[in-house]
């Protein structure tokens, strides 16, 4: 976070588009940054430092774990009944069953939460997995905003999305760091079985007076922050 502080008012006026990833629990954050393509320079040259399998290594195998610790478990076997409904829904009578190499992360973090979701050690455990997932995955790549932007959510969740001034890009007030040291400090004092991630970006304001980021002053910034819980069960809990 000290780092975040530094860089900030840089990170802000020198990007088209920033958002920030934080992982509960862990000092992990995800920074994600959008700017049109040089037409001198083209796209920076990145070469991966780990393949795809390699990435997911980690949350592979602490879902084979998990669902050994888990195997009998009320939560596990309504999942099981949840996720064989919506298979059958969706799948055709001779399609195969695919094997754990061929989900997605996301895919495997709602399996991997619906075993104990709200256990706040196993949550840990999910939110460590996907922060590792993030470090092996640094890289580049050229599309549409809205594409860059975006990330798989994974299945069915309630989001929780505030909006709050953050000073002007000249002079940010650093509520909106400040907002997300007290909501991470919130998490681990509550112990709260908070997934990740916990997602940050910045707008210019608006001139609509119903927006949340309507403001008078046209150099003004505002920060949302949305807060997710997956909803990976039938479980009524």
């Amino acid at each position: 976070m000290k780092d975040l502080k530094k860089n900030q008012k840089k990170m802000l006026s020198e990007n088209k588009h920033v958002k920030y990833l934080y992982i509960p629990y862990a000092d992990t954050v995800v920074v994600v940054t959008c700017n049109p393509v040089s037409k001198w320079r083209g796209p920076p040259k990145f070469k991966p430092k780990y393949t795809k399998d390699e990435a997911m290594q980690h949350v592979r195998e602490l879902y084979k774990e998990s669902l050994k610790k888990y195997r009998f478990s009320v939560n596990y076997l309504l999942s099981l009944v949840f996720s064989r409904a919506r298979e059958i829904t969706t799948k055709s009578p001779d399609s195969n069953e695919p094997d754990i190499n061929e989900f997605s992360f996301t895919e495997l973090r709602d399996k991997l939460l619906a075993l104990d979701p709200l256990n706040k050690d196993h949550v840990m455990k999910v939110n460590h997995a996907e922060a590792k997932i993030w470090r092996k995955s640094e890289g580049y790549r050229v599309g549409w905003s809205d594409e860059i932007l975006s990330f798989d959510c994974g299945g069915q969740q309630w989001v929780s999305e505030t909006c709050f001034p953050a000073g002007t890009l000249s002079k940010p007030s650093m509520k909106d760091l400040e907002y997300i040291e007290e909501l991470k400090q919130l998490i681990e004092k509550e112990e709260i079985p908070a997934p990740a991630p916990i997602e940050q970006r910045w707008t210019a304001r608006s001139q609509s007076l119903m927006s949340p980021a309507s403001s008078s002053a046209e150099d003004d910034i505002f920060s949302w922050v949305g807060v997710i819980m997956y909803l990976p069960t039938m479980d009524a809990r």
